[in-house]
């Protein structure tokens, strides 16, 4: 088996540490931007020319707004596509790698590694339970990161057009989350902030959200904070109360007459935000077992961010869901 990494920069690396360990791998084509002969990296230019070389998966680590162009191409080569977060910028490009993938029967994945959070996954059966006996009447979820001036500084990283902000980057794996557990959205309002000196984009955003199906939502990121501090989530029924915290929604806890208790059975260290089941994402990639991943179910995700920005970007209030593309990507 032949695997291709598209993009070599931190995310990269973790897929290549994880790759080079598994013996049914036979090469690892690394592929960013520039040629480095010294750590076997080859320009995306000259290995698209490349003839006769046969890959087997392909992974896109590459800067946000590259991955249409990368993924696209292994896609029209049918090959397996797993595409980091966001998948694209552009909604019509979303689109174009969804009929791409359907029309070459070849699938194409995105990554949210903390939906296998033992906590999470503990999490969505507790709000399963509770849907049957009562109603979860308020949630929320907060991110406060650290996100310094040089990480800012490689000319991609915060910008509408290469990126996005923090909504974007870093607090869509809450959104992910948020979306997965409770449903659609009827409405929402934002309020947020600018770090001119650090990004173009937002590094604060605030929403309250208000889902179809009755529950009110808070939600708060922000990367302006001093230190990497937490990302929570709490659940509040008429009888129960959940919470999770840690790095990256890793502890799980649950309330008992007013105590707050962990559950160690259902919670992970983590020392950094991305955690830790990149590798697993990676074996089920490897086994065509993602579904759930799968790009066109989890355009939604995309079209609530377009729709967010573009409130942003109008200062707008309340309002219907209107998908259509924003500054994103523009």
């Amino acid at each position: 088996m032949n695997v291709a990494i598209v993009g070599t920069g931190n995310v990269g690396k973790i897929y290549f540490s994880i790759l080079k360990k598994k013996k049914i791998i036979n090469k690892i084509y690394l592929i960013d931007k520039f040629d480095n002969p010294k750590k076997n990296i080859i320009a995306f230019k000259k290995f698209k020319n490349l003839k006769n070389i046969k890959i087997d998966y392909a992974f896109i680590c590459s800067p946000s707004y590259l991955h249409y162009e990368h993924a696209r191409f292994f896609l029209k080569k049918k090959i397996p596509t797993l595409i980091e977060k966001p998948f694209v910028l552009k909604l019509d490009d979303a689109k174009k790698l969804i009929r791409l993938s359907k029309l070459n029967n070849v699938s194409c994945y995105t990554v949210f590694q903390n939906r296998f959070n033992a906590s999470l996954i503990e999490l969505k059966k507790k709000i399963t339970n509770l849907k049957k006996t009562q109603k979860i009447f308020y949630v929320d979820f907060r991110m406060f990161w650290k996100r310094d001036s040089m990480y800012y500084s490689d000319g991609w990283h915060g910008k509408y057009k290469y990126d996005g902000g923090v909504l974007t980057n870093q607090a869509i794996h809450m959104l992910d989350i948020m979306i997965n557990f409770f449903g659609k959205i009827r409405g929402f309002n934002v309020s947020f902030g600018f770090n001119k000196k650090k990004l173009e984009a937002e590094d604060l955003i605030s929403l309250k959200f208000e889902m179809f199906s009755g529950t009110v939502i808070n939600f708060v990121s922000t990367t302006r904070a001093d230190f990497n501090y937490e990302v929570s989530i709490d659940i509040f029924s008429h009888l129960k109360r959940y919470k999770i915290e840690g790095i990256s929604m890793n502890k799980f806890y649950i309330y008992k007459k007013g105590k707050k208790i962990l559950s160690k059975k259902n919670s992970e260290y983590f020392s950094q935000g991305h955690g830790i089941h990149h590798a697993k994402l990676i074996n089920l990639f490897l086994k065509n077992k993602l579904k759930d991943f799968r790009i066109e179910k989890n355009i939604y995700t995309l079209e609530v961010i377009h729709s967010i920005y573009n409130q942003i970007k109008n200062r707008g209030n309340l309002l219907p869901i209107k998908f259509k593309q924003s500054i994103l990507g523009a």
